[in-house]
């Protein structure tokens, strides 16, 4: 399985650094390990993710935090938008919103629309990558996310014809 595909690479990477004075792993996580709580999650909050991406990106956190001797910094980054993004979910709301105003339809969304959704655009993401490579604490965990109040309203009305 994908899953088990994954977690064994993180494995095998986890074990190769570990040792290297200079050497620290990085683990990009995402904020969708903390569920859909509707609150703001600092660092140490409780996780509860819902989904296989989610469910296997805790796992590779926990696998890279308990591989002894491991320099590691974990990094949840929230909804993560701009060049480059094509398998996130912001882009795949673009193209089946595309789909729905090609067929002349409505596109309809099983979530409220007040419900939040933690974003960052890949540039600010890599922004703050850079600076915990300089800043950041090995054995640390690290949420990026942009400071919009970012709903799946706005983001539907973004789309062409998309309606919450």
């Amino acid at each position: 399985s994908k899953q088990f595909v994954y977690l064994r690479d993180i494995v095998e990477v986890s074990t190769q650094s570990t040792g290297r004075a200079s050497s620290c792993t990085w683990e990009l996580s995402t904020a969708q390990v903390y569920g859909s709580s509707g609150k703001i999650s600092k660092e140490d909050a409780k996780t509860s993710p819902k989904y296989d991406f989610e469910c296997c990106k805790l796992k590779a956190e926990q696998t890279v935090a308990t591989t002894p001797g491991l320099r590691h910094v974990i990094v949840r980054a929230g909804m993560v938008y701009g060049a480059g993004d094509r398998l996130g979910y912001i882009t795949s709301q673009l193209v089946i919103a595309s789909i729905y105003s090609y067929l002349g339809e409505t596109m309809k969304l099983i979530w409220n629309k007040n419900m939040y959704v933690n974003t960052v655009h890949v540039d600010d993401l890599c922004r703050a990558i850079r600076h915990l490579t300089q800043s950041g604490t090995p054995g640390e965990v690290y949420n990026v996310v942009d400071d919009g109040d970012t709903t799946l309203d706005g983001i539907c009305r973004t789309l062409p014809t998309s309606s919450p």
